[in-house]
């Protein structure tokens, strides 16, 4: 359960981020960016049967720093001073914790020969990704999972929504310039079509966030929105519900994954270093 604690502490400040854009406090960019090492560690730990043993021994420490970021309350009622405090004993914890994990880690170098390694890369610096990794997914467990990854570049999105997001159309373009077929995600209802063009290469996905919630009985997406490295396109739908959001600086989204039926249920993303 460690990931889960994660992602829900990493969207609550990623979107304190957000609301405050330049003002943020430094002790909340520490934060997100502790946590999102740890997000990396696990997630990149699931891939390897030996990466699973790490995460296994260190999962539980991770989820309880998680837990109390959740806890944290940034912004609204009490003291400044207070508030600091909280964040910076949190984010020593974090530090702490981190420095015991690393000296066990090990980053495969781009090489056939499996002896050749480089130490793991030190996120003290941004938030830097050290490869494709899969963040993930926001919403609910109805509809049946799908995936999203294509050969070359992600050329086109196509939102079909009303209340609620009904369905996305992903569409990739190879790296010789062939459209491959487009994926379709989701059901047939829906009232409005958008279409979110990604003009590739120079251009490229680095940011998705968006609402879920309920409707009929069902959790699923309420409302989407996709920021690339040039422009924001969105929010699309009914920005109601419960939030979520992740932004990559140093790195780009390419694929998604998720749940879909007669909605789209649920969505994450693959991402990977620029």
């Amino acid at each position: 359960m460690a990931i889960p604690a994660v992602s829900v502490a990493l969207s609550k400040f990623n979107d304190a981020l957000s609301e405050t854009q330049c003002g943020a406090d430094e002790h909340v960019e520490e934060l997100v960016t502790e946590l999102t090492w740890m997000q990396c560690f696990l997630v990149d730990g699931e891939k390897t049967a030996q990466g699973r043993v790490r995460t296994d021994i260190w999962s539980s420490a991770i989820e309880r720093l998680a837990v109390c970021a959740q806890e944290l309350n940034y912004g609204g009622g009490g003291g400044h001073s207070n508030k600091s405090r909280d964040f910076a004993n949190l984010n020593a914890r974090f530090a702490s914790l981190r420095a015991k994990i690393q000296p066990f880690l090990t980053c495969q170098a781009p090489s056939s020969d499996s002896a050749n390694t480089t130490p793991a890369p030190d996120f003290g610096s941004g938030i830097q990704i050290p490869k494709e990794i899969l963040v993930g997914a926001w919403g609910g467990p109805g509809g049946s999972k799908w995936d999203f990854k294509p050969k070359g570049l992600i050329k086109q999105i196509t939102i079909i929504h009303g209340t609620v997001i009904d369905s996305i159309t992903f569409t990739g373009v190879s790296a010789d310039g062939r459209v491959e077929a487009p994926i379709k995600l989701g059901g047939p209802g829906g009232s409005k079509t958008i279409q979110v063009n990604i003009n590739g290469p120079s251009e490229y996905l680095r940011g998705v966030s968006g609402t879920y919630g309920n409707y009929h009985g069902l959790t699923v997406l309420r409302s989407i929105k996709f920021e690339t490295n040039v422009t924001t396109r969105g929010p699309h739908g009914t920005n109601d519900g419960t939030p979520f959001s992740f932004a990559v600086q140093d790195g780009k989204i390419v694929g998604f994954h998720g749940r879909a039926g007669d909605y789209v249920d649920a969505i994450g993303v693959y991402v990977t270093s620029i």
